[in-house]
């Protein structure tokens, strides 16, 4: 579960499965993507010699179920974002921070 504010949320999930719903995250850099805020990606490696960017209008993702033995394929679909200039974020306070907070008191803080 990717929002915080909910009950299940675990900041060091992967995945969340609640009835028939599955949310993945996935690291942009696993996807090779270089800047989200422009779309571009890691071109070919092996063909460029090297690092080089190339833009992309997004991904194609599907989905294989197995169900009694069966293979179910999903049709491909394309997932594509909008650019930006400036993200959108909310700040907040994780967990982590009351704790290191007692913690820093015990070695010569407030």
């Amino acid at each position: 579960m990717a929002n915080p504010n909910k009950v299940e949320f675990n900041s060091l999930a992967d995945y969340f499965i609640k009835g028939d719903v599955i949310e993945i995250r996935i690291p942009w850099q696993l996807l090779n993507v270089m800047d989200p805020s422009t779309k571009m990606v890691m071109d070919d490696l092996y063909l460029n010699k090297g690092i080089k960017p190339i833009k992309t209008e997004g991904f194609y993702v599907g989905i294989i179920l197995r169900k009694n033995g069966e293979d179910i394929y999903t049709p491909m679909k394309q997932y594509t974002w909008q650019t930006w200039d400036m993200p959108k974020y909310h700040e907040r306070l994780k967990k982590s921070y009351f704790i290191l907070k007692e913690a820093f008191k015990t070695i010569g803080g407030e």
